[in-house]
């Protein structure tokens, strides 16, 4: 189960493909190392992060362009993620960006969406206690 605050969306879709992100951590001597491959959807272009569930970790959100999701990673604050929830999005979503763009002070997800011309709006939203 993930704790996405309620992003509005159609829920978990399985990925259709095998791809897959690299997540790399800054350490505080000043070295990058990696720290695992992280399935996400298929072909992922686009990479933001945001805290998605009000933990103060920082969360990754990706635009998979093969399947026309966006994947969502929770993070934990240590370096690992939980298994990605995907939301579906416009055609050939290619990048991503974060922001509260509707003022109520919860982070939402928006898409670029080459082959249909539009963009997606992911709204946050609490989720219920």
């Amino acid at each position: 189960m993930h704790d996405l605050r309620g992003f509005s969306g159609a829920g978990n879709i399985p990925s259709g493909g095998q791809a897959f992100s690299e997540c790399l951590a800054w350490r505080w001597i000043g070295e990058l190392s990696a720290t695992g491959l992280i399935p996400v959807g298929t072909i992922p272009f686009g990479v933001a992060v945001g805290d998605f569930n009000e933990d103060d970790y920082l969360d990754i959100v990706t635009a998979d362009v093969g399947d026309n999701t966006v994947s969502i990673l929770l993070g934990d604050g240590l370096g690992s993620f939980q298994p990605q929830a995907t939301f579906p999005v416009g055609t050939s979503s290619y990048s991503v960006a974060v922001g509260d763009f509707n003022g109520d002070d919860y982070l939402d997800i928006v898409t670029a969406n080459l082959n249909d011309n539009t963009v997606s709006v992911l709204l946050g939203k609490p989720c219920d206690p």
